[in-house]
């Protein structure tokens, strides 16, 4: 497994917090992704993670915008997955999105 977060071009860092990257396979436990206040572009070029919703597991989208969680996630990547995300400043996602 890995995973890396990287430093945004300076032209970004008033609305970036990190770039990351993440590649490997989870162990069989779903991982648990509490709220940190934070919006995430995720972008999956491999087997998107599953998420636990009311209905059970079902994959995410290949490409989505993660808005500010109000409650824990639940994610499982029952295949290698590849993923690369842009998590954004608390609140500075909007002012992001509607400058550009």
């Amino acid at each position: 497994m890995r995973y890396e977060e990287f430093a945004p071009p300076e032209a970004l860092s008033p609305y970036v917090h990190c770039l990351w990257a993440f590649e490997g396979q989870d162990a069989a436990e779903p991982q648990r992704i509490v709220p940190d206040g934070r919006c995430e572009l995720i972008l999956h070029w491999r087997a998107p993670y599953l998420e636990q919703g009311q209905a059970g597991w079902a994959p995410q989208p290949r490409a989505l915008f993660a808005g500010q969680l109000t409650r824990p996630l639940h994610l499982l990547a029952r295949e290698p997955a590849g993923v690369v995300g842009v998590r954004f400043r608390t609140a500075a996602a909007a002012t992001y999105l509607q400058a550009h």
